[in-house]
């Protein structure tokens, strides 16, 4: 079987309870039924989707330097918030409980209320892009840099 439909590169994939989930170049996330390969939904977010991950019911979409949630309904998606404030892309997300922690080329590590959209706190201290975060004990968070460092960041979770 193959799917096709998106109109440019195919970044991400997910998958859930028999739905594929597609994210592109072309600016779409894409829900698919695995069994047959039929396309059910499209919602175009008009710039590239560079990331894709669901957690909890929830779809988080990166769209450049923006991070956008959707609550997942059976074959459609309803968005929820649009996180704002990183001033680069974004290269990765966490999640722990009810925050959202994303990366970005702009140096900086932000945590997010999932529900409110709020940035909750602003980690900076490398000097080049934000390659990777981990969470470590839910209260240490660790990142990688161009910037060929390591750093460890205690927080505090709600």
């Amino acid at each position: 079987m193959v799917m096709e439909g998106h109109n440019n590169w195919i970044l991400k994939l997910n998958i859930l309870n028999g739905l594929l989930y597609s994210a592109s170049q072309d600016g779409t996330i894409k829900i698919w039924n695995s069994e047959c390969g039929k396309c059910l939904w499209t919602t175009n977010l008009g710039s590239p989707v560079l990331n894709l991950k669901i957690s909890n019911g929830i779809l988080f979409a990166v769209v450049q330097s923006d991070l956008v949630s959707f609550k997942m309904k059976k074959t459609s998606l309803k968005k929820m918030a649009v996180y704002s404030g990183h001033s680069q892309a974004i290269t990765c997300l966490k999640i722990l409980g009810e925050i959202v922690f994303s990366s970005s080329y702009d140096n900086t590590i932000r945590a997010w209320d999932i529900q409110s959209g709020k940035c909750l706190g602003r980690f900076s201290g490398h000097k080049d892009s934000v390659n990777e975060i981990l969470i470590r004990n839910s209260s240490v968070l660790v990142s990688c840099s161009n910037d060929q460092s390591v750093n460890f960041w205690m927080f505090t979770p709600s």
